[in-house]
Parts: structure tokens; C-alpha cells; sequence
């Protein structure tokens, strides 16, 4: 099998990224300004394989609470989240929902800006291609009982937060082990793309204001 994928890159639509059209609409004033001067405007963000967003955060301590939901022994493995940072030492399971921007050890700043919300593929066994066929086919079920938290997805839970790296914070490594801090916590929980309305009710209509 040959694969060939070459340097297209599309913008990030929506206003999850913060240099975005739509980002910067939201984005305090000083941003805004900052983005009219060519010298030091931040390049718009882009995305080659990802979905949604740059990164996606999730935490040990959330993974570990949704085992704690399963019978049987069963453990969740974190991997069915796809995520590319895990958080070890957050304060609480679900802590993450308001953080607002990791700052790591190397001096890389990565704003969190949008809670990811879930489909049916974390319940898929990966040997087989189908639902597990223990208690682990059931968990977006139970997450969904408390875990739709985003105004903006009702229809599903949440678990981790898009990230975005711009700036002087481009083309630095992050290593495993690497020491974060929550530098920016946000007083309420963010809402999914109001501003992309059809997106996380798959196309079948509005989402209720």
C-alpha cells in the first residue's frame, strides 16, 4: 500500500482556533489589532489530517473515572479517545472541562478552546472492528447520562478539550514526562461552535438556543 499526501492544508473553520477569521471575531480587542498589523499578526491556523483542531487534552484522571463506570474489570483504554496530550495530576476527574490553556515546562502555551464531544467509535473493539462485547460497548451510554455538558453538542458527552499552538510555540517537541500548568481557568464551561450550528447534530437540524 503506497499513500501520497502531499503539503495541502485547509483552514480551521469554525471559531475554535484562535487566529481564525472566526476566532479572532471573539477574541478580546487587543488580538484583533494585533492581527491587522502584518509584522505581528499570528499565521492563521491549519489542519492536514486533524478533524477539528490541533491537539486534543484529556486526563488520567478522567480515563480513570470512566473505568470506574464499567463491569466486570473492564478498564477504558485511553486510546479510544485519540488523544494526542494526556494530563497526569489534574485536581479532579473532569477538571479539564474549564481549563482554558496549558503552559509546559519548555515555555510552549496551548490555549484549550472547545470542549470534543463524543461519537459511538470509543465503544469500538479494535481487534474486531465492532462494539466490545463487554461492558466497555456501553460506555458512551453511560457517559451520556452525565456527561452532556456542552450547550452547544446536547445530543453528546463530552471528554477533553481541543488545544491550538501558534506563535513562537510552533515547531518546539513536546516529550512524555514534560511538567504543564493550567495557566488560564475559565468560570464556565465553553460551547461548542455556536457559530457552526448544524456540525454536532450530524446535518439534521438546528441546535435549540
Amino acid at each position: 500500500l503506497r499513500l501520497f499526501c502531499n503539503s495541502r492544508s485547509r483552514a480551521v473553520l469554525g471559531s475554535l482556533a484562535p487566529n481564525s477569521r472566526g476566532g479572532l471575531k471573539k477574541a478580546k480587542w487587543t488580538s484583533r489589532l494585533r492581527a491587522l498589523v502584518p509584522s505581528l499578526a499570528f499565521r492563521e491556523e491549519r489542519l492536514v489530517f486533524n478533524d477539528l483542531g490541533h491537539y486534543l487534552v484529556v486526563t488520567e484522571a478522567s480515563n480513570s473515572q470512566v473505568s470506574s463506570r464499567l463491569e466486570g474489570g473492564a478498564e477504558m483504554d485511553v486510546r479510544k479517545f485519540r488523544p494526542n496530550i494526556v494530563v497526569k495530576g489534574a485536581s479532579a476527574p473532569f477538571a479539564e472541562d474549564f481549563w482554558g490553556e496549558l503552559t509546559f515546562e519548555g515555555g510552549v502555551r496551548m490555549p484549550l478552546t472547545s470542549n470534543c464531544y463524543r461519537c459511538q467509535s470509543i465503544t469500538v473493539d479494535y481487534d474486531t472492528g465492532k462494539a466490545a462485547a463487554d461492558d466497555r460497548g456501553s460506555v458512551w451510554k453511560k457517559l451520556n447520562k452525565d456527561r452532556r455538558v456542552d450547550k452547544g453538542a446536547k445530543y453528546s458527552p463530552v471528554f477533553g478539550r481541543y488545544g491550538f499552538c501558534f506563535g513562537s510555540a510552533v515547531g518546539k517537541t513536546l516529550t512524555v514526562g514534560e511538567r504543564a500548568r493550567v495557566t488560564v481557568v475559565n468560570p464556565a464551561r465553553t460551547t461548542f461552535a455556536a457559530d457552526w450550528p448544524h456540525l454536532t447534530t450530524f446535518g439534521l437540524g438546528q441546535t435549540e438556543k
